[in-house]
Protein backbone atom coordinates (compact mmCIF):
# COMPACT_ATOMS: atom_id res chain seq x y z
CA UNK A 1 0.00 0.00 0.00
CA UNK A 2 2.75 2.53 0.82
CA UNK A 3 4.50 1.64 -2.37
CA UNK A 4 1.59 1.98 -4.24
CA UNK A 5 0.85 6.08 -2.56
CA UNK A 6 4.61 6.67 -3.01
CA UNK A 7 4.63 5.62 -6.67
CA UNK A 8 1.64 7.89 -7.03
CA UNK A 9 2.76 10.72 -5.15
CA UNK A 10 6.08 10.46 -7.16
CA UNK A 11 3.62 10.37 -11.06
CA UNK A 12 1.88 13.89 -9.48
CA UNK A 13 5.07 15.58 -8.81
CA UNK A 14 6.81 14.44 -12.33
CA UNK A 15 3.54 16.26 -14.11
CA UNK A 16 3.13 18.85 -12.28
CA UNK A 17 7.14 19.91 -12.62
CA UNK A 18 6.36 19.64 -15.96
CA UNK A 19 5.20 22.50 -18.47
CA UNK A 20 1.42 22.00 -19.93
CA UNK A 21 -0.16 21.96 -23.64
CA UNK A 22 0.13 25.40 -24.76
CA UNK A 23 -2.68 26.78 -27.33
CA UNK A 24 0.00 28.37 -29.02
CA UNK A 25 0.35 28.95 -32.90
CA UNK A 26 3.78 27.80 -34.12
CA UNK A 27 6.09 30.90 -34.46
CA UNK A 28 4.76 32.90 -30.85
CA UNK A 29 5.68 33.06 -27.43
CA UNK A 30 4.60 30.64 -25.34
CA UNK A 31 2.99 31.36 -22.13
CA UNK A 32 3.94 30.37 -18.72
CA UNK A 33 2.81 26.58 -18.62
CA UNK A 34 -0.08 25.65 -16.22
CA UNK A 35 1.16 23.41 -13.67
CA UNK A 36 -1.96 21.19 -13.78
CA UNK A 37 -2.12 16.98 -14.89
CA UNK A 38 -4.15 15.79 -17.24
CA UNK A 39 -7.74 15.72 -15.52
CA UNK A 40 -9.71 12.25 -16.60
CA UNK A 41 -13.62 12.63 -17.39
CA UNK A 42 -15.58 9.64 -15.91
CA UNK A 43 -19.11 8.47 -16.81
CA UNK A 44 -18.67 9.88 -20.33
CA UNK A 45 -21.71 8.32 -22.31
CA UNK A 46 -20.30 6.20 -25.23
CA UNK A 47 -16.48 7.45 -24.67
CA UNK A 48 -13.82 5.70 -22.43
CA UNK A 49 -10.47 6.66 -20.99
CA UNK A 50 -10.80 10.56 -21.74
CA UNK A 51 -8.24 12.61 -20.20
CA UNK A 52 -8.55 17.02 -20.78
CA UNK A 53 -5.03 17.24 -21.65
CA UNK A 54 -5.14 20.93 -21.46
CA UNK A 55 -5.20 23.61 -24.16
CA UNK A 56 -7.87 22.16 -26.77
CA UNK A 57 -6.57 18.18 -27.22
CA UNK A 58 -7.96 15.36 -25.46
CA UNK A 59 -7.24 12.04 -25.53
CA UNK A 60 -9.08 8.81 -25.06
CA UNK A 61 -11.02 6.21 -26.94
CA UNK A 62 -13.16 6.02 -29.96
CA UNK A 63 -16.29 7.39 -29.82
CA UNK A 64 -19.73 4.89 -29.74
CA UNK A 65 -22.07 5.35 -31.08
CA UNK A 66 -24.02 8.93 -31.37
CA UNK A 67 -24.04 9.18 -27.49
CA UNK A 68 -20.37 9.16 -27.97
CA UNK A 69 -20.57 11.79 -30.67
CA UNK A 70 -22.27 13.81 -29.05
CA UNK A 71 -20.53 14.20 -26.04
CA UNK A 72 -17.61 15.00 -27.69
CA UNK A 73 -19.59 17.82 -29.69
CA UNK A 74 -21.11 18.54 -26.04
CA UNK A 75 -17.37 19.44 -25.61
CA UNK A 76 -16.57 21.71 -28.18
CA UNK A 77 -14.15 19.03 -30.35
CA UNK A 78 -13.67 20.11 -33.39
CA UNK A 79 -11.44 17.71 -34.74
CA UNK A 80 -11.04 14.01 -34.26
CA UNK A 81 -7.77 12.16 -34.94
CA UNK A 82 -7.92 8.78 -34.89
CA UNK A 83 -4.73 6.16 -34.53
CA UNK A 84 -6.82 3.11 -35.25
CA UNK A 85 -6.94 0.80 -37.90
CA UNK A 86 -10.83 0.97 -37.42
CA UNK A 87 -12.82 2.65 -40.46
CA UNK A 88 -13.75 6.22 -38.89
CA UNK A 89 -17.35 6.75 -38.65
CA UNK A 90 -17.58 10.03 -40.94
CA UNK A 91 -21.54 9.82 -40.79
CA UNK A 92 -21.84 10.57 -37.77
CA UNK A 93 -18.66 12.77 -37.21
CA UNK A 94 -19.88 15.21 -40.04
CA UNK A 95 -23.35 14.96 -38.39
CA UNK A 96 -22.06 16.31 -35.08
CA UNK A 97 -20.46 18.87 -36.56
CA UNK A 98 -16.95 17.75 -36.05
CA UNK A 99 -14.32 16.20 -39.09
CA UNK A 100 -11.97 13.22 -38.92
CA UNK A 101 -7.94 12.76 -39.98
CA UNK A 102 -7.21 9.05 -40.13
CA UNK A 103 -3.74 8.69 -39.21
CA UNK A 104 -3.38 4.64 -37.93
CA UNK A 105 -0.33 3.70 -36.64
CA UNK A 106 0.71 0.35 -34.80
CA UNK A 107 1.71 -0.72 -31.49
CA UNK A 108 5.47 -0.85 -33.00
CA UNK A 109 5.50 3.00 -33.10
CA UNK A 110 4.52 5.78 -33.46
CA UNK A 111 6.88 6.45 -37.26
CA UNK A 112 7.26 10.04 -38.58
CA UNK A 113 5.54 10.15 -41.17
CA UNK A 114 2.37 9.86 -38.81
CA UNK A 115 3.96 12.43 -36.42
CA UNK A 116 4.25 14.49 -39.13
CA UNK A 117 0.80 14.47 -40.14
CA UNK A 118 -0.87 14.55 -36.91
CA UNK A 119 1.24 17.83 -36.20
CA UNK A 120 0.08 19.22 -38.95
CA UNK A 121 -3.47 19.03 -38.34
CA UNK A 122 -3.30 19.91 -34.74
CA UNK A 123 -1.52 22.94 -36.16
CA UNK A 124 -3.48 24.27 -39.19
CA UNK A 125 -7.06 22.63 -38.59
CA UNK A 126 -9.91 23.83 -36.18
CA UNK A 127 -9.99 22.77 -32.57
CA UNK A 128 -10.49 21.56 -29.88
CA UNK A 129 -8.46 18.15 -30.84
CA UNK A 130 -9.54 14.49 -29.81
CA UNK A 131 -6.59 11.97 -30.53
CA UNK A 132 -8.26 8.67 -30.07
CA UNK A 133 -7.07 4.99 -30.93
CA UNK A 134 -9.54 1.96 -29.62
CA UNK A 135 -9.56 1.94 -25.95
CA UNK A 136 -7.18 5.46 -25.45
CA UNK A 137 -4.68 3.29 -23.52
CA UNK A 138 -1.79 2.95 -26.08
CA UNK A 139 -1.61 4.03 -29.21
CA UNK A 140 -3.49 6.98 -28.85
CA UNK A 141 -1.95 8.76 -25.75
CA UNK A 142 1.58 7.54 -27.27
CA UNK A 143 0.66 9.72 -30.51
CA UNK A 144 -0.76 12.51 -28.05
CA UNK A 145 2.48 12.58 -26.25
CA UNK A 146 4.50 12.45 -29.66
CA UNK A 147 2.52 15.44 -30.94
CA UNK A 148 3.04 17.40 -27.64
CA UNK A 149 6.64 17.08 -27.47
CA UNK A 150 6.98 17.86 -32.11
CA UNK A 151 4.92 21.25 -31.15
CA UNK A 152 7.41 22.02 -28.08
CA UNK A 153 4.72 21.63 -25.58
CA UNK A 154 5.88 18.87 -23.38
CA UNK A 155 9.32 17.44 -22.28
CA UNK A 156 10.14 14.01 -22.34
CA UNK A 157 9.40 13.45 -18.00
CA UNK A 158 5.98 14.84 -18.93
CA UNK A 159 5.75 12.38 -22.22
CA UNK A 160 6.43 9.46 -19.38
CA UNK A 161 4.60 10.72 -17.03
CA UNK A 162 1.63 11.05 -19.01
CA UNK A 163 1.60 7.29 -20.45
CA UNK A 164 2.02 5.65 -16.82
CA UNK A 165 -0.92 7.84 -15.75
CA UNK A 166 -2.67 6.61 -19.13
CA UNK A 167 -2.12 2.55 -18.43
CA UNK A 168 0.25 2.28 -21.97
CA UNK A 169 1.65 -0.88 -21.27
CA UNK A 170 5.07 -0.76 -20.92
CA UNK A 171 5.33 -4.10 -23.58
CA UNK A 172 4.59 -1.28 -26.13
CA UNK A 173 8.27 0.00 -25.81
CA UNK A 174 8.09 1.45 -29.65
CA UNK A 175 5.12 3.68 -28.38
CA UNK A 176 7.53 4.97 -24.95
CA UNK A 177 10.40 5.14 -27.39
CA UNK A 178 8.86 7.74 -30.07
CA UNK A 179 6.10 9.35 -26.99
CA UNK A 180 9.40 10.79 -25.69
CA UNK A 181 12.08 10.87 -28.14
CA UNK A 182 9.81 12.75 -30.22
CA UNK A 183 11.83 15.86 -31.29
CA UNK A 184 10.19 19.66 -31.47
CA UNK A 185 9.42 20.38 -35.27
CA UNK A 186 11.03 23.94 -35.94
CA UNK A 187 7.95 26.43 -36.81
CA UNK A 188 8.78 27.19 -40.34
CA UNK A 189 9.04 23.23 -41.28
CA UNK A 190 5.43 22.41 -39.95
CA UNK A 191 4.13 25.36 -42.88
CA UNK A 192 6.28 23.08 -45.36
CA UNK A 193 4.59 19.91 -44.36
CA UNK A 194 2.63 18.75 -47.26
CA UNK A 195 1.60 15.63 -46.24
CA UNK A 196 -2.39 14.82 -46.54
CA UNK A 197 -5.20 14.98 -44.18
CA UNK A 198 -7.06 12.12 -45.03
CA UNK A 199 -10.74 11.73 -43.21
CA UNK A 200 -10.10 7.65 -44.14
CA UNK A 201 -7.28 6.03 -44.87
CA UNK A 202 -6.87 2.58 -46.29
CA UNK A 203 -5.90 -0.27 -43.95
CA UNK A 204 -3.87 -3.67 -45.18
CA UNK A 205 -6.55 -6.84 -44.93
CA UNK A 206 -5.38 -8.59 -41.84
CA UNK A 207 -5.79 -5.10 -39.68
CA UNK A 208 -9.07 -4.89 -40.73
CA UNK A 209 -10.09 -8.53 -39.64
CA UNK A 210 -8.14 -8.12 -36.85
CA UNK A 211 -10.31 -4.74 -35.74
CA UNK A 212 -13.61 -7.31 -36.21
CA UNK A 213 -11.66 -9.98 -34.29
CA UNK A 214 -11.50 -7.44 -31.48
CA UNK A 215 -14.76 -6.22 -31.61
CA UNK A 216 -16.68 -9.42 -31.74
CA UNK A 217 -14.35 -10.72 -28.50
CA UNK A 218 -15.04 -7.38 -26.31
CA UNK A 219 -18.65 -8.76 -27.31
CA UNK A 220 -18.12 -12.04 -25.99
CA UNK A 221 -16.88 -11.14 -23.02
CA UNK A 222 -19.53 -8.27 -22.50
CA UNK A 223 -21.85 -11.17 -22.96
CA UNK A 224 -19.94 -14.02 -20.54
CA UNK A 225 -19.65 -11.22 -17.59
CA UNK A 226 -17.35 -12.05 -14.76
CA UNK A 227 -18.11 -15.85 -15.90
CA UNK A 228 -20.19 -17.90 -17.93
CA UNK A 229 -23.13 -18.72 -16.93
CA UNK A 230 -26.17 -20.72 -18.21
CA UNK A 231 -25.05 -20.74 -22.27
CA UNK A 232 -27.19 -18.55 -24.45
CA UNK A 233 -27.06 -18.26 -28.59
CA UNK A 234 -25.88 -15.44 -28.89
CA UNK A 235 -23.01 -16.36 -26.81
CA UNK A 236 -22.66 -19.38 -29.25
CA UNK A 237 -22.79 -17.12 -32.20
CA UNK A 238 -20.19 -14.65 -31.08
CA UNK A 239 -17.67 -17.27 -30.44
CA UNK A 240 -19.29 -18.84 -34.02
CA UNK A 241 -18.36 -15.59 -35.60
CA UNK A 242 -14.80 -15.12 -33.62
CA UNK A 243 -13.85 -18.43 -35.33
CA UNK A 244 -14.72 -17.44 -38.79
CA UNK A 245 -12.61 -14.39 -38.44
CA UNK A 246 -9.25 -16.14 -37.00
CA UNK A 247 -9.35 -18.56 -40.04
CA UNK A 248 -10.29 -15.62 -42.29
CA UNK A 249 -7.69 -14.29 -41.12
CA UNK A 250 -5.38 -16.75 -41.06
CA UNK A 251 -5.90 -17.15 -45.03
CA UNK A 252 -4.36 -13.81 -45.73
CA UNK A 253 -0.87 -14.12 -47.43
CA UNK A 254 2.06 -13.93 -45.13
CA UNK A 255 5.67 -14.76 -45.98
CA UNK A 256 8.30 -15.67 -44.17
CA UNK A 257 8.91 -17.50 -40.99
CA UNK A 258 6.52 -14.86 -39.16
CA UNK A 259 4.07 -15.65 -41.31
CA UNK A 260 3.89 -19.09 -41.26
CA UNK A 261 3.90 -18.63 -37.14
CA UNK A 262 1.10 -16.23 -37.43
CA UNK A 263 -0.96 -18.18 -39.01
CA UNK A 264 -0.40 -20.99 -36.58
CA UNK A 265 -1.28 -18.94 -34.28
CA UNK A 266 -4.45 -17.32 -35.65
CA UNK A 267 -5.41 -21.26 -36.67
CA UNK A 268 -4.73 -22.46 -32.81
CA UNK A 269 -7.03 -19.58 -32.00
CA UNK A 270 -9.70 -20.27 -34.66
CA UNK A 271 -10.12 -24.10 -33.02
CA UNK A 272 -10.13 -22.76 -29.67
CA UNK A 273 -13.32 -20.39 -31.02
CA UNK A 274 -14.90 -23.35 -32.57
CA UNK A 275 -14.74 -25.45 -29.64
CA UNK A 276 -16.24 -22.79 -27.51
CA UNK A 277 -19.11 -22.12 -29.89
CA UNK A 278 -19.62 -25.94 -30.01
CA UNK A 279 -20.02 -25.96 -26.12
CA UNK A 280 -22.37 -23.30 -25.68
CA UNK A 281 -24.49 -24.61 -28.43
CA UNK A 282 -24.02 -28.48 -26.69
CA UNK A 283 -25.49 -26.17 -23.02
CA UNK A 284 -21.86 -27.78 -21.43
CA UNK A 285 -20.72 -27.29 -17.95
CA UNK A 286 -20.05 -23.62 -17.68
CA UNK A 287 -16.51 -24.69 -15.63
CA UNK A 288 -15.78 -26.47 -19.35
CA UNK A 289 -16.97 -23.10 -21.38
CA UNK A 290 -14.26 -21.16 -18.54
CA UNK A 291 -11.76 -23.38 -19.58
CA UNK A 292 -11.84 -23.41 -23.40
CA UNK A 293 -12.50 -19.08 -22.82
CA UNK A 294 -9.10 -19.32 -20.71
CA UNK A 295 -7.47 -21.01 -23.79
CA UNK A 296 -8.48 -19.00 -26.46
CA UNK A 297 -7.36 -15.79 -24.22
CA UNK A 298 -4.35 -17.14 -23.59
CA UNK A 299 -3.61 -18.15 -27.46
CA UNK A 300 -3.96 -14.81 -28.29
CA UNK A 301 -2.16 -13.49 -25.55
CA UNK A 302 0.25 -15.67 -27.08
CA UNK A 303 0.14 -14.06 -30.90
CA UNK A 304 0.23 -10.90 -29.78
CA UNK A 305 3.43 -10.98 -27.74
CA UNK A 306 5.16 -12.83 -30.88
CA UNK A 307 3.77 -10.55 -33.25
CA UNK A 308 2.29 -7.38 -31.96
CA UNK A 309 4.02 -6.58 -28.36
CA UNK A 310 7.27 -6.92 -30.06
CA UNK A 311 10.14 -4.98 -28.42
CA UNK A 312 11.14 -1.72 -29.59
CA UNK A 313 13.93 -1.23 -31.90
CA UNK A 314 17.38 0.20 -31.01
Amino acid sequence: MLLRRLRRLVLAATILACPGLSGTVPGTVAPEPEETPPARHRGMPGLENVHDLGHGILCGGGPQGDAGFAALEAMGVRTLLSVDGMEPDLERARGHGMRYVHVPIGYDSVGTNALRRLAKAVSTLPGPFYIHCHHGRHRGPAAAAAVARSLHRWTAPQASAWLLLAGTDPRYGGLHRDATNAQPFPHDEIARIADPLPERTPVEPLVRVMVAVDQEFEALRSQRGNAFGPPTEAEAATATRLSELFREAARLDGSGTAGVELRHGLKEAAEEASRLAAQLLAARDPSVTENTFRRLTESCVRCHRRHRDLPAAP
